[in-house]
Protein backbone atom coordinates (compact mmCIF):
# COMPACT_ATOMS: atom_id res chain seq x y z
CA UNK A 1 0.00 0.00 0.00
CA UNK A 2 1.34 3.33 -0.70
CA UNK A 3 0.97 6.00 1.77
CA UNK A 4 2.35 9.68 1.56
CA UNK A 5 5.56 9.89 2.55
CA UNK A 6 8.75 12.27 2.46
CA UNK A 7 11.36 9.77 0.81
CA UNK A 8 10.02 5.51 0.52
CA UNK A 9 10.78 3.40 3.09
CA UNK A 10 10.34 -0.74 1.77
CA UNK A 11 9.00 -3.11 4.53
CA UNK A 12 8.37 -7.08 3.31
CA UNK A 13 6.08 -9.35 4.58
CA UNK A 14 2.99 -8.54 6.41
CA UNK A 15 1.21 -5.03 6.42
CA UNK A 16 -1.90 -5.25 8.39
CA UNK A 17 -5.22 -3.04 8.19
CA UNK A 18 -8.18 -2.70 11.06
CA UNK A 19 -11.30 -1.07 11.25
CA UNK A 20 -11.28 1.19 8.33
CA UNK A 21 -9.53 2.58 5.45
CA UNK A 22 -10.31 5.68 3.33
CA UNK A 23 -8.93 5.43 0.29
CA UNK A 24 -8.14 8.62 -1.48
CA UNK A 25 -4.91 7.31 -2.70
CA UNK A 26 -4.10 4.50 -4.68
CA UNK A 27 -2.62 1.16 -2.25
CA UNK A 28 -0.12 -0.60 -4.57
CA UNK A 29 1.82 -3.56 -3.95
CA UNK A 30 5.03 -4.75 -6.39
CA UNK A 31 5.34 -8.56 -7.42
CA UNK A 32 7.81 -10.39 -9.11
CA UNK A 33 9.30 -8.74 -12.01
CA UNK A 34 8.13 -9.82 -15.76
CA UNK A 35 6.23 -7.49 -18.40
CA UNK A 36 2.40 -8.29 -18.59
CA UNK A 37 -0.42 -5.91 -19.92
CA UNK A 38 -2.28 -3.94 -17.14
CA UNK A 39 -6.16 -4.29 -17.05
CA UNK A 40 -8.63 -2.06 -14.84
CA UNK A 41 -11.10 -3.56 -12.50
CA UNK A 42 -14.21 -1.12 -12.05
CA UNK A 43 -16.15 -2.27 -8.75
CA UNK A 44 -19.31 -0.41 -8.24
CA UNK A 45 -21.17 0.52 -5.29
CA UNK A 46 -23.54 -1.62 -5.11
CA UNK A 47 -25.57 -4.48 -7.99
CA UNK A 48 -24.06 -7.66 -9.65
CA UNK A 49 -20.25 -7.39 -9.82
CA UNK A 50 -20.23 -4.61 -6.92
CA UNK A 51 -19.87 -3.50 -3.28
CA UNK A 52 -17.81 -5.72 -0.79
CA UNK A 53 -18.48 -9.12 -2.87
CA UNK A 54 -17.38 -7.36 -6.16
CA UNK A 55 -14.41 -5.94 -4.31
CA UNK A 56 -13.51 -9.98 -2.89
CA UNK A 57 -13.95 -10.70 -6.34
CA UNK A 58 -11.94 -7.87 -7.90
CA UNK A 59 -8.69 -8.50 -5.41
CA UNK A 60 -9.08 -12.16 -6.58
CA UNK A 61 -9.25 -11.50 -10.18
CA UNK A 62 -6.14 -9.09 -9.94
CA UNK A 63 -3.67 -11.64 -7.73
CA UNK A 64 -4.64 -14.39 -10.55
CA UNK A 65 -3.66 -11.87 -12.80
CA UNK A 66 -0.02 -11.82 -14.46
CA UNK A 67 -0.57 -7.88 -15.06
CA UNK A 68 -0.43 -5.09 -12.76
CA UNK A 69 -3.47 -4.88 -12.58
CA UNK A 70 -5.74 -1.64 -11.48
CA UNK A 71 -8.80 -1.93 -8.72
CA UNK A 72 -10.91 0.93 -9.27
CA UNK A 73 -13.50 1.62 -6.48
CA UNK A 74 -16.28 4.11 -7.14
CA UNK A 75 -15.83 7.34 -5.91
CA UNK A 76 -17.58 7.94 -2.45
CA UNK A 77 -18.58 4.61 -1.98
CA UNK A 78 -18.59 2.63 1.05
CA UNK A 79 -17.63 -0.71 1.22
CA UNK A 80 -18.37 -2.74 4.05
CA UNK A 81 -16.94 -5.92 4.73
CA UNK A 82 -19.19 -8.51 6.90
CA UNK A 83 -17.28 -11.24 7.44
CA UNK A 84 -14.16 -12.98 6.86
CA UNK A 85 -12.62 -13.91 3.35
CA UNK A 86 -10.19 -15.97 4.68
CA UNK A 87 -9.18 -16.40 8.11
CA UNK A 88 -7.98 -12.95 9.90
CA UNK A 89 -8.75 -10.71 6.76
CA UNK A 90 -11.75 -9.04 5.20
CA UNK A 91 -10.10 -9.21 1.77
CA UNK A 92 -8.14 -11.87 0.03
CA UNK A 93 -4.24 -11.68 0.98
CA UNK A 94 -2.70 -9.72 -1.86
CA UNK A 95 -0.37 -11.70 -3.16
CA UNK A 96 -0.23 -10.23 -6.99
CA UNK A 97 0.46 -6.87 -8.43
CA UNK A 98 -2.53 -4.57 -7.58
CA UNK A 99 -3.11 -1.27 -7.17
CA UNK A 100 -6.10 -0.06 -5.99
CA UNK A 101 -7.84 3.59 -6.44
CA UNK A 102 -9.91 4.29 -3.93
CA UNK A 103 -11.52 7.54 -5.35
CA UNK A 104 -12.28 8.80 -2.17
CA UNK A 105 -13.98 5.36 -1.32
CA UNK A 106 -13.76 3.94 2.56
CA UNK A 107 -13.61 -0.09 3.02
CA UNK A 108 -14.88 -0.66 6.77
CA UNK A 109 -15.63 -3.51 8.57
CA UNK A 110 -19.01 -3.94 10.59
CA UNK A 111 -19.19 -7.26 12.43
CA UNK A 112 -18.37 -8.51 16.08
CA UNK A 113 -15.57 -10.51 15.00
CA UNK A 114 -12.74 -8.66 14.78
CA UNK A 115 -10.50 -8.87 11.41
CA UNK A 116 -8.61 -6.90 9.62
CA UNK A 117 -9.14 -5.44 6.16
CA UNK A 118 -6.17 -7.16 4.39
CA UNK A 119 -3.14 -8.34 4.45
CA UNK A 120 -0.15 -8.04 1.96
CA UNK A 121 1.28 -11.37 1.69
CA UNK A 122 4.91 -12.34 1.78
CA UNK A 123 7.15 -11.35 -0.51
CA UNK A 124 5.68 -8.15 -1.48
CA UNK A 125 7.27 -5.17 -0.81
CA UNK A 126 5.23 -1.70 0.68
CA UNK A 127 6.15 1.92 0.49
CA UNK A 128 6.29 3.07 4.34
CA UNK A 129 6.53 6.50 5.65
CA UNK A 130 5.14 8.36 8.80
CA UNK A 131 3.48 11.70 8.31
CA UNK A 132 5.84 14.86 8.82
CA UNK A 133 5.21 16.56 11.74
CA UNK A 134 5.76 20.79 12.37
CA UNK A 135 8.93 21.20 13.10
CA UNK A 136 10.77 18.66 11.14
CA UNK A 137 13.39 19.03 8.40
CA UNK A 138 11.75 18.60 5.12
CA UNK A 139 13.50 15.92 3.25
CA UNK A 140 12.48 16.56 -0.46
CA UNK A 141 9.07 17.83 -0.90
CA UNK A 142 5.16 18.18 0.82
CA UNK A 143 3.64 14.89 -0.15
CA UNK A 144 0.19 15.00 1.11
CA UNK A 145 -0.20 10.92 0.47
CA UNK A 146 -3.16 12.02 -2.40
CA UNK A 147 -3.42 10.76 -5.75
CA UNK A 148 -3.35 13.05 -8.76
CA UNK A 149 -3.23 10.77 -11.51
CA UNK A 150 -1.48 7.66 -12.95
CA UNK A 151 1.71 7.21 -14.74
CA UNK A 152 3.02 4.00 -17.61
CA UNK A 153 6.77 3.32 -16.94
CA UNK A 154 7.85 3.59 -20.54
CA UNK A 155 11.63 3.19 -20.21
CA UNK A 156 14.41 2.32 -17.57
CA UNK A 157 18.10 2.41 -17.87
CA UNK A 158 20.72 1.96 -15.69
CA UNK A 159 23.05 5.37 -15.19
CA UNK A 160 26.38 4.79 -13.42
CA UNK A 161 24.98 3.65 -9.76
CA UNK A 162 21.68 5.30 -10.56
CA UNK A 163 18.80 3.73 -12.45
CA UNK A 164 16.25 6.15 -14.76
CA UNK A 165 13.04 5.52 -15.08
CA UNK A 166 10.31 7.44 -17.96
CA UNK A 167 7.20 7.65 -16.77
CA UNK A 168 4.33 8.93 -19.44
CA UNK A 169 1.40 10.57 -17.98
CA UNK A 170 -1.25 12.87 -19.23
CA UNK A 171 -1.18 16.54 -19.96
CA UNK A 172 -3.09 17.43 -16.72
CA UNK A 173 -0.39 15.99 -14.85
CA UNK A 174 2.43 17.35 -16.94
CA UNK A 175 1.37 20.73 -17.11
CA UNK A 176 2.53 20.94 -12.93
CA UNK A 177 5.79 19.19 -13.80
CA UNK A 178 9.27 21.18 -14.01
CA UNK A 179 12.48 20.13 -14.76
CA UNK A 180 14.53 19.61 -11.58
CA UNK A 181 11.12 19.93 -9.93
CA UNK A 182 9.15 17.08 -7.52
CA UNK A 183 6.58 14.71 -8.17
CA UNK A 184 5.93 12.05 -5.89
CA UNK A 185 6.01 8.52 -7.27
CA UNK A 186 4.25 5.80 -5.78
CA UNK A 187 4.12 8.20 -2.67
CA UNK A 188 8.23 8.79 -2.87
CA UNK A 189 9.54 11.90 -3.40
CA UNK A 190 11.60 12.31 -6.21
CA UNK A 191 13.03 15.29 -8.48
CA UNK A 192 12.38 15.14 -12.07
CA UNK A 193 15.78 14.41 -13.52
CA UNK A 194 14.45 15.13 -17.71
CA UNK A 195 11.11 16.13 -18.97
CA UNK A 196 9.42 15.96 -22.62
CA UNK A 197 6.26 16.13 -24.46
CA UNK A 198 4.69 13.51 -23.04
CA UNK A 199 7.00 11.95 -19.98
CA UNK A 200 9.42 13.09 -17.33
CA UNK A 201 12.22 11.20 -16.24
CA UNK A 202 13.25 10.76 -12.85
CA UNK A 203 17.11 9.11 -11.53
CA UNK A 204 16.14 6.76 -8.73
CA UNK A 205 19.69 6.47 -6.45
CA UNK A 206 20.74 3.08 -5.08
CA UNK A 207 19.00 4.01 -1.56
CA UNK A 208 15.59 4.65 -3.68
CA UNK A 209 16.24 1.61 -5.37
CA UNK A 210 17.24 -0.73 -2.10
CA UNK A 211 14.06 0.80 0.38
CA UNK A 212 11.60 1.42 -1.63
CA UNK A 213 9.36 -1.11 -4.62
CA UNK A 214 10.50 1.05 -7.40
CA UNK A 215 13.71 -0.97 -7.45
CA UNK A 216 11.47 -3.53 -8.76
CA UNK A 217 9.92 -0.46 -11.50
CA UNK A 218 9.62 -2.24 -15.53
CA UNK A 219 8.33 -1.36 -18.76
CA UNK A 220 3.94 -1.54 -18.44
CA UNK A 221 4.12 -1.05 -14.86
CA UNK A 222 1.32 1.34 -13.47
CA UNK A 223 2.84 3.74 -10.63
CA UNK A 224 0.84 6.68 -9.19
CA UNK A 225 1.84 9.53 -9.20
CA UNK A 226 0.85 13.30 -6.90
CA UNK A 227 2.37 16.85 -8.23
CA UNK A 228 3.75 19.62 -6.11
CA UNK A 229 0.68 20.48 -4.34
CA UNK A 230 2.67 24.51 -4.48
CA UNK A 231 2.01 24.47 -8.40
CA UNK A 232 -1.83 23.97 -7.52
CA UNK A 233 -1.65 27.13 -5.55
CA UNK A 234 0.49 28.98 -7.72
CA UNK A 235 -1.82 28.29 -10.84
CA UNK A 236 -4.82 29.01 -8.44
CA UNK A 237 -4.01 32.61 -7.34
CA UNK A 238 -2.69 34.17 -10.82
CA UNK A 239 -5.59 32.64 -12.43
CA UNK A 240 -7.61 35.21 -9.31
CA UNK A 241 -4.73 37.86 -9.77
CA UNK A 242 -5.56 37.09 -13.59
CA UNK A 243 -9.49 37.49 -12.99
CA UNK A 244 -9.80 40.42 -10.89
CA UNK A 245 -10.97 40.99 -7.16
CA UNK A 246 -13.83 38.97 -5.74
CA UNK A 247 -12.91 35.84 -8.21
Amino acid sequence: MVMGCRRGRRRSGQALLGGALALGLMATTQGAAGAAPAATINVPCRGAGGGAAGLVGAVDQANASPGPDTINLAGGCSYVLTAADNPGNGLPVVTGQVSIRGNGATIRRSSPSPFRIFDVGPGANVNLEPSLRAGEPVGGHLVQGHVDGVGTIAEVTEDGFARRVRIEASDEILRYVVATGSIAVDGVSLTVAGLDAGSFTVSLIPETLARTNLGAARPGSIVNLEVDVLAKYVEKALASRKAGPGS
